[in-house]
């Protein structure tokens, strides 16, 4: 069973305005839902479900494939306001690092930034001197499922992500930039 948290209010302006931004870029190439859901992933309501779905309840490999389907790519980022250290001690870690590298270079890229996020998760809670117990013990989940997600898991979904970040102190900021 998959597990959808509450999203913080910020976090939904933030992909409401994301999705705005990839629905203007559906109308504008005049393309349907259905012709976006098969350019996405071969189904007829792939497109329908990101364009009106309120739980956001998307796997974080949906809203990549939706972007690169406008030649778009998703870029993330975590941010503690409260240790402005932090933010580059987790990129920078070795456990990051190269996942963050192949991400920017090499294909599948979209593989690479899942696995990077994962990554950065379990380094900001490494970091902040956290363990799974407290981690989930935040979250209100069990340690085993802490430790499943920062298994390197590349199948992300995005609410358990956003609420993840909250949970280490820190949000997630994610936009589009070209490619």
């Amino acid at each position: 069973m998959t597990t959808t948290f509450p999203v913080h209010p910020d976090d939904v302006a933030m992909l409401m305005k994301i999705r705005r931004y990839l629905v203007g870029y559906r109308v504008c190439n005049d393309w349907s839902q259905p012709d976006l859901s098969m350019r996405i992933n071969g189904t007829k309501g792939a497109a329908y479900d990101l364009e009106h779905s309120t739980r956001w309840a998307w796997r974080f490999s949906k809203l990549q494939a939706w972007a690169a389907a406008f030649d778009l790519r998703i870029k993330v980022r975590l941010i503690f306001d409260h240790d402005f250290g932090l933010e580059q001690r987790v990129e920078e870690h070795p456990e990051v690092a190269p996942f963050l590298a192949l991400a920017r270079t090499t294909e599948p890229w979209q593989k690479w930034q899942r696995i990077a996020l994962t990554s950065m998760m379990k380094v900001a809670r490494t970091e902040q001197g956290m363990n799974t117990t407290e981690l989930a013990e935040r979250l209100g989940v069990t340690r085993k499922a802490v430790s499943d997600w920062e298994a390197l898991s590349d199948e992300v979904l995005l609410s358990g992500v956003l609420h993840r970040a909250r949970a280490l102190g820190g949000r997630l900021h994610i936009e589009l930039e070209g490619i």
